[in-house]
């Protein structure tokens, strides 16, 4: 299997495009509510940390997880179709848990809980199939 690396330059142009738009959405959150700002800040940076540390860790050229080089970019052909194949389970399931939200909402359940019981629905779908699919191949 081949392992065409992407250009460290790449990757850090990768995580400052990331850091400004997740500067950027603060702000114009601001206006609106401190709350939400300080949340998107706080998860975005989460985010960006963990994509920093996963392209160290697929960078430093120790043994890594399939999922920690797929998010580095340092992915082979085997980690690609994994992360392809999983995600195109949790592309299926969208169709039925976003629709079954609203179906939930028409019936008369709160929308905030339909849509998070969808969200983290979906979530849960990506992670079993992410590791099933691993698992078969």
């Amino acid at each position: 299997m081949s392992r065409e690396l992407t250009s460290p330059v790449r990757a850090y142009i990768g995580l400052a495009a990331g850091l400004a738009v997740v500067v950027a959405l603060f702000f114009v959150l601001r206006t609106a509510s401190d709350s939400v700002a300080l949340g998107a800040l706080v998860g975005g940076l989460s985010v960006v940390a963990l994509l920093a540390v996963a392209i160290w860790r697929a960078r430093r050229g120790t043994a890594t997880a399939s999922l920690t080089r797929s998010a580095a970019g340092v992915a082979d052909e085997r980690d690609a179709d994994v992360m392809r194949r999983s995600l195109a389970v949790g592309g299926s399931t969208s169709l039925i848990w976003l629709p079954g939200s609203l179906v939930a909402i028409v019936l008369g359940a709160d929308p905030m809980i339909a849509v998070t019981v969808a969200l983290y629905g979906q979530l849960a779908t990506l992670v079993v199939a992410y590791l099933v699919v691993q698992r078969s191949r």
